[in-house]
């Protein structure tokens, strides 16, 4: 993952570049707090205002689609998910119950080859995350996986997490459309 999020409670506060050095001053090697922003007392926590999380995903060596090359699989995953709906199963507490995930994955492309942390075309994936709907990248795999009659590999994906998105989930619902290409973009602009 290159971008998590925590909560914490302080006792006092000041501006949010100090605190963000006063943090680094004291954080364990290979970590990096790159934003420190305060909420309002009586806010939730950041996990019920996550909106979405970015996802980049990759075929590990030795697990490509033997019957296609991987961007022609990525491009069925996005056909698939043109669907009207996308009926799972999800396990829940309490036993399992049918949900739509479309709703829930807010887009979907290919990205171009090599970027230096994952060789080959990749899946980005922009889905729910959060307190209210949260949707794992297995999930969406295993819906087409399913589609196929297929059972996903457990290692077959490297699965990078970028980053989760702050924002009411309201305005990803109003943003969400399908492009000239035939991906589905959240891009309001378009792009």
């Amino acid at each position: 993952s290159n971008g998590e999020y925590v909560d914490i409670e302080v006792s006092s506060t000041k501006d949010s570049e100090t605190m963000k050095k006063c943090l680094n001053g004291v954080m364990s090697e290979g970590f990096e707090v790159v934003s420190y922003r305060g909420l309002p007392d009586d806010a939730a926590n950041a996990m019920s205002i996550v909106g979405a999380g970015d996802y980049t995903l990759a075929f590990r060596p030795g697990y490509e689609p033997e019957d296609m090359d991987k961007e022609t699989w990525f491009q069925g995953l996005i056909a698939f998910f043109e669907r009207p709906s996308v009926m799972v199963t999800k396990k829940t507490k309490r036993g399992e119950k049918e949900m739509d995930l479309k709703p829930l994955v807010y887009e979907l492309r290919i990205c171009p080859e090599g970027d230096g942390e994952m060789e080959g075309p990749r899946l980005f994936m922009k889905i729910s995350a959060g307190s209210a709907a949260n949707v794992k990248p297995e999930q969406v795999l295993d819906a087409y996986y399913g589609f196929l009659g297929k059972e996903r590999p457990p290692f077959a994906f490297m699965v990078l997490r970028r980053k989760p998105v702050f924002t009411p989930l309201s305005l990803w619902n109003s943003w969400v459309r399908k492009s000239d290409n035939g991906q589905i973009s959240s891009d309001p602009a378009g792009g």
